[in-house]
């Protein structure tokens, strides 16, 4: 049995990938998915740069923020600095320890649940064709993030948010329609993924070691991958379930190269904030507990059942169970 349990435990390492003179930092996160995510976009922000010729230190800093943290103010940011953060504390205002960079860089932040290439692009072309006014307008700016008050650099956010609504330049149309492939941290699993024209494709790898060449067939493209949980404990992953949404999934078969039906978890927009974590038992089944957070409580409201070989979901077992009492 794979069991999806909620966990409330929010872990707060910070994670730092170099890309050329692009550095890519999350805040808040953990090494799943939506690490693996930004880090796409650190190879994306890398060709940006080349194509628009500029080779000094880029931050692209990502403050990840889930569904029970609260933002008061514009969730973007850019200056130029060193990027410290100031934090009130005991009413004075301190500055978080290792979190300057080691040279003055363009720095952008974003604080969000999901992050997007085209997002991170506009932004990044916007601070590299307008350097000299960033350094001369930006300011101190104050802005709480959960129960803080931070204090950072930034330029007004009046000009940030006109950058959505221009058309995409030829240089960021041209970065978008690069592949770039997620990153394996020891070796190539059988499936993965990569990311296209803001599309994530899932494709399956088949290894020709005689002639020492890589053939990968395309499986399914999703607008988005929001969990990615493997269902087996080989060194190359060949199975996983795919989360589209935070309540629709397919099960993936790389060696069989199947795909399941998209299945939907009903009455999740019902509870408080969940996480999934699965843990691997056997191949027969997924169970998936969804909890409520209270003020002071976590209770488990719904338990959902997946069969793996049959491709159905049970919504309720519990539901199910009393009816047959």
């Amino acid at each position: 049995m794979l069991t999806f349990e909620n966990a409330f435990a929010h872990n707060s390492p910070w994670f730092t990938m170099d890309f050329g003179n692009v550095r890519v930092r999350v805040f808040y996160g953990n090494y799943d998915e939506p690490t693996h995510k930004i880090f796409l976009l650190g190879q994306l922000a890398e060709e940006l740069a080349k194509q628009l010729n500029y080779s000094k230190p880029i931050s692209l800093d990502f403050v990840e923020n889930n569904s029970f943290m609260k933002i008061y103010h514009y969730p973007y940011f850019i200056s130029y600095d060193k990027a410290p953060i100031y934090i009130y504390k005991e009413d004075s205002l301190k500055e978080l320890q290792r979190v300057n960079l080691e040279k003055q860089s363009i720095v952008i932040r974003q604080v969000a649940w999901q992050f997007d290439a085209e997002t991170t692009l506009k932004l990044l072309e916007y601070a590299i064709l307008n350097i000299d006014n960033i350094k001369s307008s930006q300011k101190q700016a104050e802005y709480e993030y959960i129960h803080n008050i931070w204090r950072i650099t930034s330029i007004d956010t009046n000009l940030i948010k006109p950058i959505f609504n221009t058309q995409n330049s030829v240089q960021i149309n041209n970065v978008l329609n690069l592949r770039v492939k997620k990153i394996e941290r020891e070796f190539e699993d059988v499936v993965s993924y990569f990311l296209q024209n803001n599309k994530y494709t899932i494709f399956a790898r088949d290894y020709d070691y005689n002639n020492d060449r890589e053939t990968d067939t395309n499986l399914l493209t999703l607008d988005d991958i929001f969990n990615w949980e493997k269902l087996d404990n080989r060194y190359a992953t060949a199975e996983v379930v795919v989360f589209d949404t935070d309540s629709s999934f397919y099960v993936v078969k790389g060696y069989e190269k199947k795909i399941s039906k998209r299945h939907i978890i009903q009455n999740l927009d019902k509870h408080g904030y969940y996480d999934v974590v699965v843990m691997s038992e056997n191949h027969l089944s997924l169970t998936v507990h969804i909890w409520e957070q209270g003020s002071a409580t976590v209770t488990r409201v719904q338990t959902s059942i997946y069969f793996i070989e049959e491709d159905e979901l049970i919504q309720d077992i519990d539901a199910l169970i009393n009816t047959n009492k």
